[in-house]
């Protein structure tokens, strides 16, 4: 609708809102109800799941310069549970622990 002035800012306000369910459908899908992603991680999921929204109007992220691009390289991790498994610990403690 080109109504939004600063998609930049509506981003950092929503997506943390938007992540939410993409944690809690890795949750349920790998079967690890403690599963922990990174910010960084939940980020990327979230655009790459706007990318696909966008897609499927004819659009993409890449109409709004202003936005960050997902790495669509990096959204096979979170589908092999070892692997989510070994990737969820908590960064901030083992960073103090060490």
């Amino acid at each position: 609708m080109n109504t939004m002035s600063n998609p930049f800012d509506v981003w950092c306000c929503t997506w943390k809102m938007l992540s939410d369910g993409i944690l809690y459908q890795k949750r349920r899908e790998l079967n690890l109800p403690d599963l922990q992603i990174s910010d960084d991680d939940l980020k990327n999921l979230c655009l790459i799941e706007i990318e696909k929204l966008l897609n499927e109007n004819g659009r993409s992220l890449s109409d709004y310069p202003s936005l960050p691009t997902p790495v669509v390289e990096d959204v096979n991790t979170f589908h092999n549970k070892l692997i989510a498994d070994e990737l969820s610990y908590d960064r901030v403690e083992l960073a103090a622990l060490h």
